[in-house]
């Protein structure tokens, strides 16, 4: 079954976060289908939160949204607190703890938005062991392409060669699997390749 939400995810992962944005609001969604209206929700937000635009997000997602949302909405405060320096070191511990204690529930520890998005958090705090504890799972693509990049960082190629193998064997043509095999290849010190396939995703950008 075709993708319904592809165009948007490419573009979010290739980093057109305008172009996510244009293709996510021109995605039609069937009023009775909530999940899917959700997942093209997080990738807006998502793709807003790439252009910076985190007041935006902060004020669109609340307390009653799906948890998925208001994961995203918690990556937007804490990326926006690298822009603010009063208070911004208690900002991100607040908010780290917020994800530590969802973590604790069932629902939000088999969550993938939920635990993709602790998992970068937990990157941008060199918490290393944290993050590969989300990510563990794999239970999306992202989840395995962010899983061998964070295996990648602390030098664990083997294991990060392994993990790409099943990413590939789900789509092995898709920009996240190319772009996730042009990190590994850079780590391995094969830049020619890396370069290659770097080259081919440009002309889909």
């Amino acid at each position: 079954m075709a993708d319904p939400l592809f165009k948007v995810r490419t573009a979010l992962y290739l980093g057109n976060f305008a172009v996510a944005i244009s293709e996510g609001a021109s995605t039609s969604v069937p009023p009775s289908n909530e999940a899917l209206k959700n997942e093209r929700d997080v990738l807006l937000y998502r793709a807003h939160i790439g252009l910076g635009q985190f007041d935006l997000v902060n004020h669109a997602i609340s307390e009653s949204s799906s948890i998925s949302l208001q994961a995203v909405k918690v990556l937007s405060q804490y990326l926006q607190t690298f822009q603010n320096e009063r208070g911004a070191e208690a900002a991100r511990e607040s908010l780290v703890a917020k994800i530590q204690q969802w973590l604790k529930d069932d629902t939000c520890k088999t969550n993938p938005d939920v635990l993709t998005i602790s998992a970068t958090i937990f990157t941008y705090e060199d918490k290393t062991d944290e993050a590969l504890k989300c990510l563990h799972s794999q239970t999306t693509p992202e989840m395995t392409a962010l899983f061998v990049e964070t295996l990648t960082r602390i030098n664990r190629l083997d294991l990060a060669e392994r993990a790409l193998r099943a990413l590939q064997q789900q789509d092995e043509d898709s920009a996240l699997t190319l772009l996730t095999t042009a990190r590994l290849l850079l780590a391995q010190g094969k830049a020619s390749d890396a370069s290659s396939i770097l080259g081919d995703l440009d002309t889909r950008a």
